[in-house]
């Protein structure tokens, strides 16, 4: 038995084990624990800081909604912190020698390059049938609306900017038609629905033109440059579409949806490599899954 290598290595194991618990001190105190590199990492992650001057922006643009349609704040801060996240990512890749884009703009090309990263299968019948199924409303006759906009030359200051906007108000009640205001660019838009004057112009002009009273000119207030904005006419909607007569549609619609849930999906994994920190009195964040 003493010639055999299992016992030597066995003997070896036990004899290395009792020096390293006589010498090497036994446990670790719990404030010393290292948790090894993925501890390191978290401890080193730059830290995204929703300062309260952001937290006041984001409760005045909240407050300037339709309530009925208004987010909660924390939802608003995590949008904000996403983005954030979006404009970091965007500097890493090659936004470093654009030092004048604006956040929308990075916002946006990060967008596209996650949207670029993404592989969609072409979907089977089975599968269209099981997203018409779980998306109904997508697939419901929605509301259209037949709208105009009237964007009048930018104003070097908030004065003028007021100004322009009086003036071109008294001339369309009067009945002046938007087409001959000078130097103002002038869109008429028929049969849209919200979701894609959201996708065209944002949710909030969305929210504003399901709004708004139709014939009834009114101001974009949040717009850079001085902008009017009229509801012809509201078609409601109606019943769900048949599968059939839209299955292009739906192919479309599943396609959005699987790009949206991919880029989602890398959005959360790479705020997990950043910190977040709120302010003290600020609803905390929900942590990314």
């Amino acid at each position: 038995m003493l010639r055999e290598p299992a016992l030597h290595f066995a003997t070896a194991a036990a004899a290395a084990a009792l020096f390293v618990h006589v010498f090497g001190g036994g446990a670790t105190n719990l404030g010393e624990v290292d948790t090894g590199a993925a501890g390191r990492l978290l401890r080193d992650r730059p830290t995204i800081s929703v300062d309260p001057a952001i937290v006041s922006q984001l409760k005045a643009r909240r407050a300037a909604m339709d309530p009925a349609s208004r987010p909660a704040l924390p939802a608003m801060i995590e949008g904000w912190v996403d983005e954030e996240v979006l404009v970091r990512e965007a500097k890493k890749l090659a936004m470093d020698h654009e030092g004048d884009a604006s956040r929308p703009r990075a916002v946006q090309w990060m967008r596209s390059v996650f949207e670029a990263r993404v592989h969609v299968t072409e979907p089977d019948e089975a599968t269209l049938l099981r997203h018409y199924a779980s998306h109904q409303d997508a697939f419901t006759g929605q509301p259209r609306y037949d709208f105009e906009l009237v964007a009048l030359a930018p104003r070097p200051s908030a004065d003028t900017h007021r100004q322009a906007l009086d003036a071109a108000l008294t001339s369309l009640d009067a009945g002046l038609a938007p087409s001959t205001l000078r130097g103002a660019r002038f869109d008429r838009w028929e049969r849209m629905r919200s979701a894609t004057i959201s996708r065209t112009f944002g949710p909030r002009l969305a929210e504003i033109v399901e709004a708004a009273t139709p014939g009834v000119w009114r101001v974009l207030e949040e717009s850079p440059r001085p902008t009017l904005l009229r509801v012809l006419a509201t078609h409601p909607g109606g019943d769900t579409l048949p599968f059939d007569a839209i299955q292009e549609r739906v192919r479309l619609h599943h396609r959005r949806w699987v790009i949206n849930e991919a880029v989602a999906d890398q959005i959360r994994a790479a705020r997990r490599t950043y910190a977040v920190s709120l302010p003290a009195t600020t609803p905390a964040t929900p942590a990314p899954e």
